[in-house]
């Protein structure tokens, strides 16, 4: 049977499954673990595949993935025990930037904010977690929820709060995995 080309496609384990044309970009995990890099930028034209490159590195390092079917047994990284040992061991918070638009700083603020609630909603199981300090339970809580203000409105969130929110959810989720959490973030 002839293979689909998966065009617009981003999740590479479905499209392994799936046996779509798929071009094997797992050397790129094994070239950029071994960089030993706190900070890479991927700058690329659209259409390039930077979004399947990281939902593929994603779903590589996360343990969020670590008892799913195994898509990177056959690709090049296969091959290549060492790096396979990494897999589904670090805490990755992956996210991309695609919604956040606007024409002034107010829309950008709302696109941020609807951004960092998504990302906090992955994580609303560990506020049922008792072993999850109490503050951070709340903290999570609060940034996965709308509320509303004074005058009915949806309240939006400032710059501070979105810079807390990174650092905050970086801190807990290293604390709960007793690793580094990686950051995957898609312009």
């Amino acid at each position: 049977m002839a293979r689909v080309v998966g065009e617009g496609r981003q999740d590479c384990s479905e499209m392994i499954a799936e046996n779509s044309f798929y071009i094997d970009k797992t050397a790129f995990i094994r070239e950029w673990w071994k960089s030993i890099k706190d900070v890479t930028l991927i700058a690329r034209p659209g259409r390039f595949g930077k979004t399947l490159t990281i939902n593929m590195t994603e779903r590589f390092f996360s343990n969020r993935f670590e008892n799913q079917p195994e898509p990177f047994r056959n690709p090049e990284i296969g091959k290549d025990d060492e790096i396979m040992r990494l897999k589904g061991t670090y805490p990755v918070i992956s996210m991309t930037l695609m919604s956040v638009n606007g024409s002034s700083y107010e829309s950008l603020l709302k696109g941020f904010d609807s951004l960092i609630r998504r990302v906090f909603r992955r994580y609303r199981f560990l506020v049922h977690d008792q072993e999850v300090p109490d503050d951070d339970r709340e903290f999570i809580a609060y940034m996965g929820t709308r509320k509303k203000d004074a005058e009915g409105r949806y309240a939006v969130f400032d710059e501070e709060e979105i810079c807390e929110s990174f650092i905050r959810l970086s801190e807990i989720s290293s604390r709960e995995h007793l690793r580094k959490t990686s950051f995957l973030i898609k312009p």
